[in-house]
């Protein structure tokens, strides 16, 4: 049985570095104690237990905002391609199969913009051709090599004249205007998918707790349920598109299920919930989520990192990507359904953007550089396809233990019966382990923060 090794390593500059193939190695067994106790391996296991499989996980990608979108527009044609093949190519990317969209703008837009003329009570406005500058290129770009790309589409702010204090930021649909909100939504799935876009997803709002310096909304627990009850679940049950609450960081998204699903009406109308990963693991909230209600999804909508340096090549750039590592280990092994990065790229200068000066700027897998048409990769984007590219949609996570918390890992059977298995080494010394299955055993050794993916063929 033999393994296939990639590592990320900053160490040793190694970026999704295929490595020597290994064999596994059958486990010794003695009758002679003395012997038994020279080749035991009881230390240093990994277990895999593929017996035992979780819940079904269904992919990796990023969000193709205008930012992104209008900074790819500007690079050369070949390097336009070399960026979309970098992502969504199962063979020579990463293997993205989800992109997060804006439904009109967000902070990562150019400038505020919505659908419709400021006071239409009727939609007679209503135009998406902004989208059809950027934004739909790019997706219609990824297409060409994931043609079953799902698209999770988010308001972060109502048009103002249907919120209570009249502003992109902040304040609350008034509810008067459900109902046209639930129809401006409506419309907007059904002129993209006019537009060959089709619409996997939305959620009710992005970050619904927060008024923020840029388009924001916020919606009490009571105000998004009777909002998905009432309106937006009957005006969207004629379409195939999901649609997922919350959408906000993760530590509360337990009570939010609880509340939300203990009503019949309200609970049909959901698939799932989407969460962002800024106030820390509570990889508990997930677990519970799964395991009261395994028959909804549970899906990272958001997550980045960032600093108050600005660029592409920031100094603590190896050290920021380990957070993706730590974090989607500790969400997959929870039971996430599918996890979504913030940016898919940003220009030179991490935008362009609008409303948010003086905050943080936040980073990309890969950067367009537009001033000398290039393309600038981070350990990023590398740590993220240490996942993505081998944990595939339909794969399903498996039993394992581990001899030590250092090694973090998580593991999982893709469809055609192939093993991935992520080890991500927290410490700044190697560390050994042994990978063993079904008496099987791959001796390694981890180096100092350093990501590594083994892939091999079940047998058994």
């Amino acid at each position: 049985m033999q393994a296939e090794i990639f590592r990320t390593c900053a160490g040793t500059q190694e970026k999704l570095t295929r490595l020597k193939p290994q064999e596994f190695i059958k486990e010794p067994f003695s009758f002679d104690t003395l012997e038994q106790k020279r080749n035991d391996t009881e230390q240093r296991l990994i277990n895999l237990h593929p017996e035992i499989k979780f819940e079904r996980f269904e992919g990796f990608g990023a969000a193709l905002t205008e930012a992104a979108a209008s900074s790819w527009m500007k690079l050369s044609d070949s390097n336009r391609e070399k960026l979309v093949r970098a992502y969504f190519s199962s063979e020579e990317g990463i293997g993205y199969t989800f992109g997060r969209i804006s439904i009109h703008s967000c902070d990562f837009s150019i400038s505020p913009y919505s659908y419709v003329e400021d006071g239409d009570m009727t939609l007679e406005t209503f135009d998406i051709s902004h989208e059809e500058d950027a934004v739909i290129p790019l997706i219609k770009a990824a297409y060409r090599y994931e043609k079953d790309l799902k698209l999770l589409a988010s308001p972060w702010s109502p048009p103002p004249y249907m919120k209570n204090n009249g502003e992109w930021q902040g304040g609350y649909l008034k509810p008067e205007f459900y109902q046209l909100w639930a129809d401006y939504i409506h419309r907007y799935i059904t002129e993209m998918k006019k537009r060959g876009v089709e619409i996997w997803g939305i959620t009710v709002q992005n970050e619904t707790r927060h008024h923020q310096l840029w388009e924001s909304c916020v919606y009490t627990p009571e105000q998004e349920a009777e909002f998905v009850k009432n309106t937006l679940g009957p005006t969207l049950n004629d379409t195939d598109t999901k649609i997922f609450v919350y959408d906000h960081c993760k530590e509360r998204i337990f009570e939010r299920c609880l509340k939300y699903y203990s009503d019949p009406k309200l609970k049909k109308y959901i698939s799932g919930i989407a969460c962002h990963w800024y106030s820390g693991d509570h990889f508990g909230e997930i677990e519970l989520c799964k395991k009261a209600f395994p028959d909804k999804f549970v899906i990272m909508s958001e997550g980045c990192t960032y600093s108050m340096e600005k660029g592409m090549h920031k100094s603590d750039a190896w050290q920021q990507s380990y957070k993706y590592a730590h974090d989607i280990i500790g969400d997959l092994n929870a039971g996430l359904t599918a996890f979504i990065d913030w940016n898919i790229t940003l220009n030179e200068k991490n935008g362009p953007y609008h409303w948010r000066e003086g905050r943080s700027y936040c980073d990309a897998g890969i950067f367009c550089d537009t001033e000398n048409n290039k393309l600038v990769y981070t350990p990023n984007y590398y740590v993220i396809g240490q996942f993505s590219k081998f944990i595939r949609p339909g794969a399903v996570r498996i039993g394992l233990s581990s001899y030590t918390s250092m090694l973090e890992t998580t593991a999982f059977m893709n469809t055609d019966g192939s093993i991935a298995a992520v080890i991500y080494n927290t410490g700044n010394c190697e560390i050994k382990y042994i990978l063993r299955i079904h008496g099987m055993l791959l001796e390694r050794t981890a180096l100092p923060y350093s990501v590594e993916t083994v892939i091999f063929k079940n047998q058994l």
